[in-house]
């Protein structure tokens, strides 16, 4: 898992590196969350801490210098 993970960063990275004038872009995330209540609607429980990894990959389209969707 941890191969395939690299593999799929390091072709972001070639992708990233050969295409510097192109207007579309993709970034990788990573965030760490902690946590220590868990609550729902009713009540709220001191659950202890609680740690999560978030992680994503947006695309940007430049159609400006500065300006992308």
């Amino acid at each position: 898992m941890k191969r395939i993970l690299l593999n799929i960063l390091f072709l972001f990275a070639l992708i990233t590196a050969s295409a510097q004038t192109s207007p579309v872009r993709f970034n990788v995330h990573v965030d760490p969350q902690s946590a220590w209540f868990n609550s729902d609607e009713n009540e709220v429980d001191p659950a202890g801490s609680i740690i999560h990894i978030s992680a994503g990959l947006n695309m940007d389209y430049y159609f400006a210098e500065n300006y992308a969707f």
